[in-house]
């Protein structure tokens, strides 16, 4: 299954500012609570379209996120194809090669799927984003005192998460879960540049 998708990808979390995930550490306090959001702006995979779809997860990384150990539930949103849906269920499962297939690796159990509308409107780590009912919120990105853009290049999570890596506050962020129990307050936001290449 050979695939080019492009995207961003804004990653909410319950660590500390920064995040030490992006730095190959370990999660504060032992874990990594996350809300991700996949937006891919153009692609295929294969000869399936994928411009304009959209993934969320939620759910927990325990440890290291490199250990594989992730716990989530994953989001697939309510406008895409069920062809595209398919291919979102293979990208979380493991059913594709390349960077996908490394991706899949931080992931140990996929506890549901379910689909929701979503909202993304994120870039250069501000925005906003929602995924239906289940989350959502807005990030802003840090700057420097003549107002650039903060960015990590070159972390250890840039080969499956992207690069660059523009970390940020969370301006607001809400997760309603009274089903599979993964609620957390969020502490950290950061969104990335992803670049998908497998042929």
């Amino acid at each position: 299954m050979g695939y080019i998708l492009e995207g961003r990808l804004v990653e909410i979390c319950s660590c500390a500012s920064l995040c030490p995930c992006w730095a190959g550490l370990d999660a504060d306090d032992g874990a990594c609570h996350i809300s991700w959001i996949f937006h891919f702006d153009h692609g295929h995979v294969d000869h399936v379209d994928m411009a304009g779809t959209n993934m969320g997860v939620f759910g927990v990384i325990p440890g290291n996120a490199k250990d594989g150990n992730g716990r989530i539930v994953a989001v697939l949103d309510e406008k895409d194809s069920e062809e595209q849906h398919e291919i979102m269920r293979k990208v979380v499962t493991g059913g594709v090669g390349g960077p996908l297939g490394e991706l899949a690796k931080l992931i140990k159990e996929v506890v549901a799927f379910e689909t929701a509308d979503f909202e993304f409107d994120v870039d250069k780590g501000t925005g906003t984003y929602r995924a239906g009912r289940w989350f959502g919120g807005e990030s802003e990105n840090f700057r420097s005192p003549l107002g650039r853009h903060m960015e990590i290049r070159h972390s250890a999570l840039a080969p499956v998460l992207g690069d660059p890596a523009y970390p940020g506050r969370v301006v607001h962020h809400h997760i309603d879960d009274p089903t599979y129990g993964m609620e957390f307050t969020a502490r950290q936001s950061t969104q990335t540049t992803i670049r998908y290449v497998w042929v």
